[in-house]
């Protein structure tokens, strides 16, 4: 494949998984609103009747995977830019897509500390 195609398709690549880690980052900002009208809802019920804690289940269980794939696509990013192998074609792509975005190496993107302990908590 020519240079000029294999750039455009780091180029897709790298945006298509931004918009995904955008997505879930967008998702969570909406959560993050459901969250406080929950508990503003909470507090408000009469505690003579024990406020249910029922709507809590639900919303803790989407913002659990909305945090995971944004976390997952974050991942993706950061194995795009700084690959873990430093041979072959995951290493030519890192280089260019850091060549072309200005991404330093001492970017977020290449602290794998998080990353690792994220994937492979137990």
């Amino acid at each position: 494949m020519p240079i000029k195609s294999q750039l455009a398709a780091y180029g897709i690549e790298l945006r298509n998984t931004i918009d995904a880690a955008l997505y879930r980052l967008a998702q969570l900002n909406r959560l993050a609103s459901e969250w406080l009208a929950v508990s503003e809802a909470w507090k408000l019920a009469p505690h003579d009747e024990g406020p249910s804690m029922a709507p809590w289940g639900p919303l803790q269980a989407e913002t659990f995977a909305q945090i995971d794939g944004f976390l997952a696509a974050f991942f993706r990013v950061s194995l795009l830019v700084f690959p873990e192998r430093d041979t072959g074609f995951t290493e030519l792509r890192g280089r260019e897509i850091r060549a072309i975005t200005d991404v330093p190496d001492d970017s977020v993107f290449n602290d794998r500390e998080f990353r690792d302990s994220w994937l492979h908590h137990d």
